[in-house]
């Protein structure tokens, strides 16, 4: 149940970093410039691109700056295809994290003042440290509460971790991914072949998704409660 159709959202990020490699590449084949060169003519590090290109970790991603500048540089800006409708090239990948055990992705964001989030092709925001219950799952994820519509269990703007490898049970958490790429965040109470149940709390409601109309189901596991 917590790895169905598909890719989950932390695989579709490092998918991006793939695809936005191989078209830095042909960037690079198509202006005659090497990594260093590009990297002057943008006004960066000589080694910002070569250990970009060479490296494959979460902790090896070009800034929404580094995108632009290279833009500037060559009039086009490399992007990780395919691009989600409405997207924006510079907000596929967010800053490298800072040394350290801060490497959880937060994915998804809050569009329109709606009860959801809407992972577009695997946007990351940010990156925050790893809760020890996550320590050995390598697709671990975050999301933020964007909305009330679950207080008091999660208020507005509280980070949920997320292990998309443990399987659902009745009365656990949810985030619930649709196939159009929105995603809600509710209380389990069944599933069945044709139908998924939970629980909103407010206002309080049972509501149902069907089975068809969902890409995954994955499992809140530990919550960091936003200040007020």
């Amino acid at each position: 149940m917590g790895t169905e159709r598909g890719r989950g959202p932390a695989e579709t990020a490092r998918s991006d970093r793939e695809n936005l490699r191989a078209d830095l590449r042909r960037l690079m084949m198509e202006t005659g410039l090497r990594p260093t060169e590009l990297a002057r003519r943008a006004g960066l590090s000589p080694s910002t691109l070569t250990k970009f290109l060479a490296a494959s970790g979460p902790g090896h991603v070009l800034s929404t700056r580094t995108l632009s500048r290279i833009a500037r540089a060559t009039g086009r800006r490399p992007s990780p295809e395919p691009l989600a409708p409405g997207g924006d090239v510079g907000a596929v990948l967010a800053d490298p994290p800072r040394p350290g055990a801060a490497d959880v992705p937060v994915l998804g964001h809050a569009r329109g003042g709606r009860d959801g989030l809407f992972f577009d092709n695997g946007i990351v925001e940010s990156y925050v440290p790893r809760p020890h219950v996550l320590t050995s799952v390598r697709d671990a994820f975050a999301v933020r509460m964007s909305s009330d519509s679950q207080e008091p269990a999660f208020r507005h703007g509280d980070l949920l971790y997320v292990n998309p490898n443990l399987p659902p049970k009745p009365g656990d958490d949810v985030v619930i991914e649709l196939a159009d790429g929105a995603a809600y965040i509710k209380r389990l109470l069944r599933r069945t072949p044709e139908t998924l149940a939970v629980r909103q709390f407010n206002p309080p409601r049972n509501l149902s998704f069907r089975a068809g109309d969902i890409a995954r189901v994955h499992t809140v596991v530990a919550v960091v409660k936003a200040r007020t």
